[in-house]
């Protein structure tokens, strides 16, 4: 298989897109976030029922993989964006040009989001992400869990 033809497959098997939240700090008492877009990635939601069958049950989870070959990670206006350690990315004086994955601060939603920050039930928030880098490159990924 030429290696167009397992660009196209991996394509076809990593087709949501989420929208990551970045934490970057309060401002009037309200959080602000740096917003990724994230293409050709696996996103797979495991949803509870609340007791009264209004809404989600705080048990549901969320797991996103995200695969080095395949995903597209952009702003907003489609600008790429690259991976800054945690730490790192708590100093720089430019956290709309990166991306990171916190346990507890960041948020993952399904689709391309509009708002500005993460809302409702549709919002998970990440409490591990972890770095897979067994194997040949085209296995390297981030695996995310969410709640």
């Amino acid at each position: 298989m030429t290696e167009m033809m397992l660009m196209y497959s991996r394509k076809l098997i990593f087709k949501d897109t989420v929208t990551l939240y970045n934490f970057i700090g309060e401002v009037d008492g309200n959080a602000t976030y740096a917003k990724a877009i994230i293409k050709h990635v696996k996103f797979v939601k495991h949803i509870g029922k609340s007791k009264n069958g209004n809404g989600r049950s705080p048990d549901s989870t969320a797991t996103l993989h995200i695969f080095d070959s395949v995903a597209e990670i952009t702003d907003v206006n489609g600008k790429c964006k690259a991976y800054l350690h945690p730490e790192q990315f708590k100093t720089t004086d430019r956290p709309d040009s990166f991306f990171t994955f916190r346990n507890g601060n960041d948020y993952v939603v399904e689709g391309v989001c509009q708002s500005k920050t993460p809302k409702g039930e549709d919002a998970f928030r990440v409490v591990l992400a972890s770095r897979f880098t067994s194997g040949t490159k085209r296995m390297h990924h981030w695996r995310c869990d969410c709640k």
